[in-house]
């Protein structure tokens, strides 16, 4: 809306517990959540396939009365549908790849089933996107296709509150002054190194403490550790505009992505720009795109996947060097910044909305 391409914008979503029908998060967006018929059926196995079947057809219904403009398909499972949406109003669909999707963690059942599906439609989307150069440069060369246009993950500085407080996590978990804050933020799940980052804190002193921020499967995991140790900690998920807050209370920030998809090997989390737009160097692990950001930039340290190299990178990390690194993490964050990635989105809607409809029938 800010950019003057259309006036409103709708969410199609699946209906989900503890989440309302309708909401409205900001003036002109809607976010509508569709029921399922099949919405008894187990979360596993084929039966995901007939709850898409489900959805999709119910997502295409609601989206053709809508009548769009263009159709931005979130993921390869909202891509077909996507591209019937577009032909029956006649509008242009730009297919969002937010992950390797063919290789993002999926059951080894359907990887084959995402791949014929990603060939099937792949030339037919009027423009695509990829959150990081390593994963536009895989979609070029695997279906020799225009190299996709990068729009990174970056948060959107204008919703945070910043109001930066350094000691809202010392202040909260009795931490003192003396001792070293490194915060993991995000989905604690499995992948995510949250198992190991619990051995190594389990082994480094308590003169290094970690905060968990977040929720998943693990958390059961999480808070047994914290109730025993001194050195862990765990704070539940706080609200989106306050997550830049909390995580300006670290001296460092942790990515922990594992290395078990390709998606995963290339990606280039949220999380990271996160701690630099708080100010707060990383500690990340040795994969391309985030040796890009921080390697090369100096904004913290890029560590081997042992628990040794892991328990020495945490052991070896003082205040004094994270503090030093600050001025530096805060004068290049702005190169990360949601302004810089929205014009590059806005572009590519200009454009395809100029050239009309591009996708083969």
């Amino acid at each position: 809306m800010r950019a003057g391409l259309t006036g409103n914008v709708v969410i199609l979503a699946r209906a989900a517990e503890g989440h309302a029908m309708e909401e409205h998060p900001a003036e002109g967006v809607r976010i509508e959540r569709v029921s399922l018929r099949t919405g008894w059926l187990p979360r596993r196995g084929p039966m995901q396939i007939v709850k898409l079947l489900d959805w999709q057809a119910r997502v295409f219904r609601r989206a053709v009365g809508l009548r769009p403009r263009l159709v931005h398909a979130h993921s390869l499972c909202t891509l077909a549908v996507s591209l019937r949406i577009g032909r029956e109003v006649g509008c242009p669909v730009v297919y969002d790849a937010h992950e390797l999707e063919t290789d993002q963690g999926q059951p080894r059942w359907r990887r084959p089933i995402d791949r014929l599906e990603e060939a099937r439609l792949i030339r037919k989307p009027a423009a695509m996107l990829c959150v990081s150069e390593s994963i536009a440069d895989w979609y070029a060369n695997r279906y020799e296709i225009s190299r996709p246009v990068v729009v990174r993950n970056v948060p959107d500085v204008r919703i945070q509150r910043l109001g930066a407080d350094r000691e809202i996590l010392r202040q909260r978990f009795s931490i003192p002054d003396a001792s070293v804050v490194f915060i993991y933020q995000g989905v604690l799940s499995p992948g995510r190194r949250v198992e190991q980052l619990l051995r190594v804190f389990g082994r480094v002193g308590d003169a290094r403490h970690i905060v968990f921020m977040g929720y998943g499967p693990l958390e059961g995991m999480v808070r047994e550790a914290a109730s025993v140790r001194a050195n862990v900690h765990f704070l539940p998920a706080v609200p989106p505009n306050e997550v830049l807050r909390y995580s300006a209370g670290a001296d460092v920030g942790i990515c922990g992505v594992e290395n078990t998809c390709l998606s995963y090997f290339y990606s280039l989390p949220n999380k990271l720009f996160e701690y630099l737009l708080a100010g707060v160097p990383a500690l990340v692990p040795r994969w391309p795109e985030l040796l890009r950001v921080v390697e090369q930039n100096g904004f913290g340290w890029a560590v081997g996947d042992s628990d040794e190299a892991w328990i020495s990178a945490v052991t070896e990390t003082n205040r004094a060097a994270a503090d030093a690194l600050r001025p530096r993490v805060l004068a290049g964050a702005s190169e990360y910044s949601w302004e810089r990635e929205e014009g590059r989105l806005l572009t590519v809607y200009r454009t395809v909305l100029d050239q009309g409809v591009a996708f083969e029938a």
